[in-house]
């Protein structure tokens, strides 16, 4: 038996989807770097501007205008990298956050947090008919509810696949409209696993809930299984799942239209539809000033551990083994017994080049190994050390460049940005100034290394351009460039 949701109940939502959501997350940081250069212009020369960055990015360099500017417009629907005001247009919090901090997962967790049925995201008429209908919906934060609440009553780790989140929750208006309580969905998903009650799981009909499981699982909110079973990642995010279920924000701008319109007799009527959409077309500008607020009272940074770690035990071990390191085995010689700095790339590499150091048998210089306060602004994160013998030693500066995501990163995202500053100290330092390279994908962490930067750029080995400091490129694969080293963590 094929299930059905009751025909008084259904209705079908969707949002706008990427023809690149295959590649979102490399496509994403590229994006967000180049309109993180752009300054706030006449909304047409940022337009251009932008969709000029966008024939740049690999395999576009042929494609035709209309495809260019769907790249840009999608980008600007969904992922609100993009702000408007008055004809003008200027990069977003968002944009600019990613581009600085090329953390992926917090990304999306900041896009999930505030992301809604209705919102800007979806053009005017779906707005309209989501309105129309009643729909008040956040996606990410009922499917939690729904798998705490499952685990809560089972006792064991609960999943949903695509199939079910499309059928009993986004396609039916009990969910979105009426806010059915989570336990009453579950024992309908539950009765249908008993009753060996089957869906229609064609792509085109579950793609708008799969694209949100996928883009929970991007965030590390859920963990994925087989392709198709997906679980709750509470263990491993605590705080953020917890910010998610007790979130009261809502972008209410919308909330006047549905008893307007409710209470209309003809809604359907041209000059009535044109009016409806005039109102909802108002609120634009607002909403995506509103995604690109800051998160005010959430903390939603990745949690290293929780990618490189497999399962929630393994997790939870190196969860332990890592406090312990930090604060037993590292803290000798001086070393700070509390972490500096909040990136979490520097601390991986304060981590690394403790072991490095030790490893070359010179465990009485590592109390010179220290994460600089960005206060300071000296152009570097870390100084380090360089043995050169059984006594002497020079100083090595370390400026780290971190990509945090879940998706394998290609060569093209491994450029990076230098301010002013810090090619300044890059200049003054010379070969004792190094780029630390951290990409951080999946459960994988590579590190590539580069010596003197601006050497490099003027022996055309990199490229750097000229945007407030210097955008920074180059191949991975010339050896003159730099070299990938093993990342050292407690375990090695």
């Amino acid at each position: 038996m094929i299930y059905k949701v009751p025909d008084e109940y259904y209705f079908r939502i969707h949002h706008s989807r990427p023809r690149f959501k295959d590649d979102v997350e490399n496509v994403l940081i590229y994006m967000a770097t180049e309109i993180a250069k752009i300054t706030e212009k006449d909304s047409k020369e940022f337009a251009d501007e932008l969709n000029n960055a966008i024939r740049h990015y690999p395999g576009n360099g042929e494609k035709k205008d209309k495809t260019i500017n769907n790249w840009r417009t999608e980008i600007s629907s969904i992922f609100g990298l993009l702000e408007f005001e008055d004809g003008k247009t200027k990069p977003g919090y968002r944009a600019r956050h990613l581009a600085q901090y090329q953390d992926m997962v917090e990304f999306f967790k900041m896009f999930l947090f505030s992301f809604q049925y209705p919102g800007a995201h979806i053009k005017v008429h779906s707005c309209f008919d989501q309105i129309r209908n009643g729909v008040k919906f956040k996606p990410a934060q009922y499917i939690l509810l729904l798998l705490q609440y499952a685990e809560s009553v089972s006792g064991k780790r609960e999943y949903i696949t695509k199939a079910e989140a499309c059928h009993c929750i986004f396609n039916d208006l009990r969910c979105t409209r009426d806010c059915e309580h989570v336990s009453i969905v579950w024992d309908r998903i539950i009765k249908n696993r008993e009753n060996g009650v089957e869906y229609d799981e064609k792509g085109d009909t579950i793609r708008y809930a799969g694209d949100i499981l996928d883009y929970m699982q991007i965030a590390n909110l859920l963990v994925c299984y087989d392709h198709k079973h997906f679980y709750s990642n509470e263990k491993r995010e605590p705080e953020a799942v917890k910010a998610f279920i007790e979130s009261n924000l809502w972008f209410g701008d919308y909330d006047y239209l549905y008893s307007l319109i409710s209470s209309d007799s003809e809604p359907d009527k041209p000059e009535r539809i044109k009016m409806y959409y005039g109102e909802i077309n108002k609120h634009y500008n607002s909403w995506y000033r509103y995604v690109n607020k800051k998160p005010e009272g959430v903390d939603f940074r990745t949690n290293l551990l929780s990618l490189l770690s497999g399962s929630d035990e393994e997790f939870m071990k190196e969860k332990e083994k890592t406090l312990l390191s930090f604060y037993n085995t590292l803290s000798e010689k001086g070393i700070p017994k509390a972490k500096e700095t909040g990136d979490l790339g520097e601390d991986m590499i304060y981590i690394h080049e403790c072991k490095r150091v030790r490893n070359l048998g010179r465990s009485d210089i590592l109390h010179i190994i220290k994460p600089i306060p960005t206060p300071l602004a000296v152009g570097y994160d870390i100084q380090s050390v360089e043995p050169t013998g059984k006594i002497k030693y020079k100083k090595r500066y370390i400026e780290v460049k971190t990509t945090l995501t879940r998706a394998v990163v290609r060569n093209a995202n491994y450029r990076f940005h230098l301010t002013p500053n810090e090619i300044s100290t890059a200049e003054t330092v010379g070969d004792s100034y190094y780029v630390y390279r951290l990409i951080v994908s999946g459960n994988h962490a590579k590190l590539f290394i580069i010596q003197n930067p601006v050497k490099l750029f003027e022996q055309g080995i990199i490229t750097m351009t000229d945007n407030n400091g210097a955008d920074v490129s180059f191949d991975i694969k010339n050896a003159r460039a730099g070299n990938f080293e093993e990342l050292l963590t407690w375990q090695n």
